[in-house]
């Protein structure tokens, strides 16, 4: 049972991010970011290897969030420049969670979304 609710929350989750194609981020110039197969892979899978499905699931449910932190980001959290790759991180605390959105470009290439991770966030 568990097992078919997984299999079905990626399917949508899928559909959904199949949907999105391309934001503007304002943090980022207003430039387009990509939606493509390399960031949904990178939800289930790290370095090749499949993620737990607790982190995938955890991943995979914060699609929306994703939308609406490029859309709505004013500024980035972070540049890390890797030489000839560039990561982009952009955060939003969401319902006492901190979420990172990822954004990378490799040399001149497009910008794309790369991945999204949340932990509880802790106030002051």
């Amino acid at each position: 049972m568990l097992n078919e609710g997984y299999k079905v929350l990626i399917k949508k989750a899928k559909e959904i991010y199949k949907g999105i194609k391309c934001i503007e981020c304002p943090a980022l110039n207003n430039e387009k970011i990509f939606f493509n197969r390399k960031g949904f892979q990178h939800l289930l899978y790290k370095k090749g290897d499949r993620r737990n499905k607790s982190d995938q699931i955890n991943r995979l449910i914060l699609i929306q969030d994703v939308v609406d932190i490029v859309r709505e980001s004013q500024k980035y959290n972070e540049l890390r420049d890797n030489g000839d790759i560039k990561f982009w991180s952009l955060v939003s605390i969401k319902n006492g969670m901190c979420i990172t959105v990822v954004i990378c470009q490799k040399g001149t290439g497009v910008k794309y979304f790369l991945s999204v991770m949340a932990k509880k966030h802790k106030t002051s």
